[in-house]
């Protein structure tokens, strides 16, 4: 599908929460206090959280606060899941979208830990590889923000491309992944993360999401994304 980008783009600032995790230390992430801490300002951080650790390959045993969860599912994965949580709730999503929120970030986990496992096996920046896992579906929060709800199954073809971004012959762009680089550059994101993300200039972590993205499948019709 052909996505015209021609128009504005309203990127939303920069969540607070967001930016306070990105500028964590190496030693406060690895803190289940301080994440902990940062977990228990807001509701959804915490349901979110406390989701993961009661997740059937966790256990049987019941976590009831946001400590026991970060210890139990490990300070790298609530990391991520907080700054997962953080970066997607930040867009308003017309009524027909808002079922794919949590399918969304359910997707935005795995690629994460997906990119992070591949980067430790080649020796990269695993937190760099996180970062880029987490912020390429900004893209798709974008245009199922900018999408008119009238238009009749909008929201499965926007869904539907890949990381193939390439230029039209009426010059606009298709394909998510400029938009993420779109909103990436807004926010302030690490370089190597918005060219990763570039249509134009990809680079070494643009093709180890190439190769994790042939493995996570995009919400569709089909599913039940709610």
């Amino acid at each position: 599908m052909l996505i015209d980008v021609t128009q504005p783009l309203s990127i939303p600032p920069l969540p607070e929460a967001v930016r306070r995790l990105q500028n964590l230390s190496e030693l406060e992430r690895s803190d289940p206090r301080v994440l902990g801490l940062i977990a228990n300002t807001d509701p959804v951080f915490m349901a979110r959280l406390l989701a993961a650790a009661n997740a059937a390959h966790y256990g049987r045993s019941i976590a009831t606060d946001v400590f026991e969860a970060v210890k139990r599912i490990g300070t790298v994965a609530a990391y991520d899941w907080l700054l997962t949580v953080a970066a997607a709730s930040v867009w308003a999503l017309p009524e027909e979208a808002v079922r794919y929120r949590n399918a969304l970030t359910m997707r935005s986990v795995r690629v994460t830990a997906g990119l992070r496992r591949k980067a430790r096996v080649q020796g990269r920046d695993e937190r760099m590889a996180g970062l880029l896992g987490i912020f390429e579906s900004m893209g798709l929060y974008a245009l199922l923000a900018k999408a008119a709800p009238q238009q009749e199954g909008i929201f499965d073809e926007v869904l539907g491309p890949r990381a193939v971004v390439g230029p039209s012959a009426e010059g606009r762009l298709c394909g998510y992944h400029f938009m993420s680089c779109r909103v990436c550059m807004d926010w302030g994101v690490p370089t190597e993360v918005t060219e990763a993300l570039h249509p134009l200039k990809p680079n070494s972590y643009s093709y180890l999401l190439e190769e994790i993205l042939l493995e996570v499948d995009l919400p569709n019709a089909s599913a039940n994304p709610a």
